[in-house]
């Protein structure tokens, strides 16, 4: 005899629980006010089958008529298949079972399938989902029965899953973030500085059953303690000491109290490679001939670069200070070059240098010097593009004077011409211009008993007028010494003098303190 069963499974889901527990199926008597219904017939859980209902757990029952079994076991598989959508739970698979001794539907092979079509009539709540499955079985032990039907009310744990742990990091005002999750060793250069201040986000973080992240617990002392002081919270901030390395992390947990695993991660801290930074600070120039203020072709213009090390170390070895030119606005050329031998100082170290700019052999024009510290690029640098200045327009005008020189040496005067040994005699001599035109740069060169010690220059000796230029001279001996002095123009010698001086040993008065014999000068 066929019997007509309505087996109606409700589908209790925990959800919103800080954790879940193991729930008994209930066994209930059938509506006895159902058409063709009997109270007889239940659904019971098998000697031996779980007490206890979870995702993926296969689960043995029994069909019961008046206490006697009218079914083989049958099992259940609870498939993790009902995930909420839109607010409602739907399927994305099937529940199945199967019934020893029983066909469903007339099927050949005895099974319940619950699928997506059985969902058209079920009602819910936050938690809770109600399914009715209808159809026909033949029990293949009992004939001649009534029809009969039987209900399970099952009640199962919603599948917790650990959420995952997805955290990303920036350096606070450069918000270039990394994700912890992808890159989990990531290197901090800081920008001079002994520390950084690192943000951390941890906002991306999920849960594959849909359940809200509600703690966020982080490792950011690297005691591998998580959720200690002050490392709670979704978004957190932190100082790190410069070259350091640590090994933080981590965990998320969900609204039911589920936690993750760590999140393991590596931040080190680098302050960066401290170089020597060179710059030139400002370019200023004079005329060497201090009574013209003005600039003429044939002037010496000095030229004073000031080159500075802004970087944070010193400098090693040396380097060169190119110098160029340029006329009426036309491409640069090269002028010349100076070597700095000398060790400039981290954070400020200077050195003002001099080169001096013959203008004999340019033209008049409007003229603009640029300095290159480190033009080779000898020193490796903290930056290369902050190496160079210019200066203003510099105006060279014709030369004003259009006639030459005509020099001579006018006078050589002693401040005395006897003195004692080691005693210092102080020279002058007088160079005279007898021409129209200035002459510039006169050297006068200094012998010693035709033995050539040094010269020096005059820079100017105006025409018509004269210049003196003044030397020191000491005896280490006693004797006659015969001074001389050569006027050169340009490489050319122009004149000569000479001056005698005798120098004498003290006697035992002078040496009491007596005052050395007069003496007078002379031109010799």
């Amino acid at each position: 005899m066929k019997l007509n069963l309505r087996i109606l499974i409700s589908i209790m889901l925990a959800g919103m629980m800080a954790f879940s527990l193991p729930i008994t199926p209930v066994v209930k008597a059938a509506d006895p006010g159902e058409s063709g219904g009997t109270s007889g017939t239940s659904m019971y859980a098998a000697a031996g089958g779980s007490a206890d209902f979870s995702w993926n757990q296969i689960h043995a029952f029994v069909i019961m008529e008046n206490d006697k079994k009218i079914s083989e076991e049958f099992n259940v598989t609870v498939c993790e298949n009902l995930k909420l959508r839109d607010g409602k739970w739907q399927p994305t698979g099937h529940i199945f079972g199967t019934l020893n001794g029983i066909k469903w539907d007339e099927r050949p092979e005895p099974h319940i399938d619950i699928s997506e079509s059985d969902f058209e009539n079920y009602k819910q709540d936050e938690n809770n989902l109600t399914l009715y499955v209808y159809g026909d079985y033949t029990n293949n032990s009992i004939q001649g029965e009534e029809d009969r039907y039987a209900y399970i009310e099952l009640t199962i744990q919603k599948p917790n899953h650990a959420p995952i742990p997805i955290a990303k990091v920036a350096e606070q005002g450069n918000w270039t973030w990394v994700n912890l999750s992808e890159t989990n060793d990531v290197t901090f250069i800081t920008s001079g500085e002994d520390s950084i201040t690192l943000v951390f986000d941890g906002t991306a973080s999920w849960d594959p059953d849909g359940d809200n992240v509600t703690s966020w617990k982080w490792d950011l002392d690297g005691d591998s303690e998580f959720g200690g002081a002050g490392e709670n919270g979704a978004n957190k901030s932190k100082v790190f000491s410069a070259g350091q390395t640590y090994h933080l992390g981590l965990m998320v947990g969900d609204e039911r109290g589920k936690l993750s695993e760590p999140l393991d991660f590596t931040i080190r801290i680098k302050t960066p490679e401290r170089k020597p930074d060179l710059n030139i600070t400002e370019i200023t120039y004079e005329n060497k001939n201090q009574n013209k203020d003005n600039f003429e072709v044939g002037d010496m213009i000095i030229i004073h670069p000031k080159v500075k090390n802004i970087g944070k170390n010193d400098t090693s070895g040396e380097f060169k200070v190119q110098l160029l030119y340029s006329k009426d606005d036309n491409p640069f050329q090269e002028l010349g070059y100076i070597t700095v031998t000398d060790t400039l100082s981290a954070n400020g170290g200077v050195k003002l240098l001099t080169y001096n700019w013959d203008t004999g052999s340019f033209e008049a024009g409007n003229y603009v010097i640029k300095a290159i510290a480190d033009s080779d690029k000898v020193i490796d640098e903290e930056y290369e593009d902050n190496n160079e200045a210019q200066t203003n327009i510099i105006n060279l005008e014709e030369s004003a004077t259009a006639g030459e020189p005509d020099l001579s040496i006018e006078s050589v005067t002693a401040d005395k011409l006897t003195a004692y040994v080691n005693e210092n005699v102080n020279i002058t001599v007088s160079v005279k211009n007898d021409g129209d035109g200035d002459g510039t740069y006169v050297d006068v060169e200094y012998y010693i008993n035709d033995a050539y010690q040094f010269f020096q220059t005059i820079d100017n000796v105006p025409a018509g007028g004269n210049a003196t230029i003044t030397f020191v001279f000491n005896g280490d001996a006693a004797g006659t010494y015969t001074l001389k002095f050569k006027g050169k123009d340009n490489g050319v010698e122009f004149d000569s003098e000479t001056i005698s001086i005798t120098v004498q040993k003290r006697t035992n008065s002078e040496n009491n303190g007596t005052a050395p014999p007069e003496n007078n000068e002379d031109d010799g």
